[in-house]
């Protein structure tokens, strides 16, 4: 619970990373944008893209 709580605050650790790809690749499928999501997590739709994309 405590990753949730973190990833939700936007925290940049880098072991949430994956966590963070897996749910924007599964928002992505059920259609949300990734402005969307990124304000879901506190990140910008640009990093989204990025992560998704692997950069």
């Amino acid at each position: 619970m405590a990753d949730f709580k973190l990833i939700k605050e936007g925290s940049r650790k880098r072991h949430l990373v994956t966590y963070k790809i897996l749910y924007a690749k599964e928002a992505l499928a059920e259609q949300y944008t990734f402005k969307e999501i990124g304000a879901n997590i506190g990140l910008s739709d640009v990093a989204i893209i990025k992560l998704v994309n692997g950069r």
